[in-house]
């Protein structure tokens, strides 16, 4: 009897080594046999308050994703990336319904100054409507900084009318390149693109928002122009970018014309057939200092087209300018110039229209001017 007992024991024995990985075992595995490790549930919390009002902040990345039961409305609400959501559960199936946002339809249709009461104003002209399909909307109206916040509020869903409010100025700095001074090659012009924006929000009574964002260009400024626009308009930052003010940035600079201007008027002498009549006086209008005579160069055009060139150590043929200063290398600011013909009749029977052509040597800019004179 004993025998069989042990013959039996050692059989069971056998079934249950073979069984060991089946039986009991509550670990799940990995056809290669590596353990899964599955997540505690127990980690899962459900949240409690007393009022919506006791929420915590959302969204928010410390609170994204956290569900709680608000008591006194007896629901749960989540934490989603729009804000706060209602989520009902109910019924013989769950059946999970979501808060859905505002919808914000707006039409800006001018913007700009505008006198009011004898003062400036920046004004908006808007029509707007806004609807929300599951509940009612709390708040409305235009942010004009991108902080979220409503800075004008509309007093209604739906309305028209012209709101004051500044938006936000923004400029976007930019590069073109063309040859701007026909030299052949091309040069870098830098450009500013000035852009206006502002924020349409809307919030419901569950805490979703939305928000439009209205984005429009306005005008375009080049570092041609740049010098010729009120100061402060542009910020500080883009107008150095404009003219390049420390010297290292991309922006090709036009050459400023110096600053003198010029008066040209005939000569009290009557021209004739001769090569040495004095034709007209030049003196400055406008001089920062007196000038180099080794930094412009001066032609007179008569009435055929030909062009001749005027010097103060002019050779035979041209013209000549006759000094009544002290230095012979400038042309002194109080100067008094006469030009007259060194051997060549120019005008040879008055009245003549002598067209006046001063440049600035290196730089390609025509001191501004009389332009002509009529001998006579």
């Amino acid at each position: 009897m004993r025998r069989y007992s042990t013959c039996i024991l050692m059989s069971l024995l056998m079934i249950t080594t073979t069984l060991a990985g089946c039986l009991g075992g509550a670990d799940v595995e990995t056809d290669e046999g590596d353990d899964v490790i599955l997540e505690n549930t127990d980690n899962w919390p459900t949240y409690y308050v007393a009022t919506a009002s006791d929420l915590p902040t959302c969204p928010d990345a410390a609170n994204s994703g956290k569900l709680y039961y608000v008591e006194d409305v007896a629901e749960f609400q989540a934490c989603t990336s729009t804000g706060w959501t209602t989520i009902n559960i109910g019924g013989t199936s769950a059946n999970v319904s979501m808060n859905q946002p505002p919808v914000i339809g707006y039409s800006i249709t001018d913007i700009g100054d505008e006198e009011v009461n004898n003062t400036s104003v920046f004004l908006v002209e808007i029509g707007w409507s806004i609807i929300d399909v599951d509940g009612t909307v709390q708040s409305m109206g235009l942010d004009n900084d991108s902080d979220g916040v409503i800075d004008a509020p509309f007093a209604t869903q739906e309305g028209f009318g012209w709101i004051q409010i500044m938006p936000e100025i923004i400029w976007e700095r930019h590069t073109e390149e063309w040859d701007a001074d026909d030299d052949g090659d091309l040069d870098t012009m830098c450009v500013l693109k000035l852009f206006w924006a502002l924020n349409v929000i809307a919030v419901d009574d569950d805490g979703a928002s939305t928000i439009e964002r209205a984005y429009e260009y306005e005008d375009t400024y080049y570092n041609s122009d740049v010098q010729n626009i009120e100061t402060g308009f542009i910020p500080q930052a883009d107008y150095d970018w404009m003219l390049d003010t420390d010297g290292t940035g991309p922006c090709y600079q036009e050459p400023a014309a110096p600053n003198y201007q010029y008066y040209a008027n005939d000569h009290s002498d009557v021209p004739d057939s001769g090569t040495e009549d004095s034709l007209f006086v030049l003196q400055f209008m406008m001089a920062s200092e007196d000038l180099a005579w080794a930094d412009i160069h001066i032609q007179i055009i008569g009435d055929d087209g030909t062009p001749t060139t005027c010097a103060t150590d002019a050779g035979d043929g041209n013209c000549k300018l006759v000094q009544y200063g002290s230095d012979t290398l400038t042309w002194e600011k109080s100067e008094i110039v006469h030009v007259t013909e060194n051997g060549k009749a120019i005008c040879d029977a008055a009245p003549c229209t002598l067209t006046i052509k001063i440049s600035f040597v290196g730089i390609g800019i025509d001191m501004t001017g009389s332009g002509s004179v009529v001998v006579e």
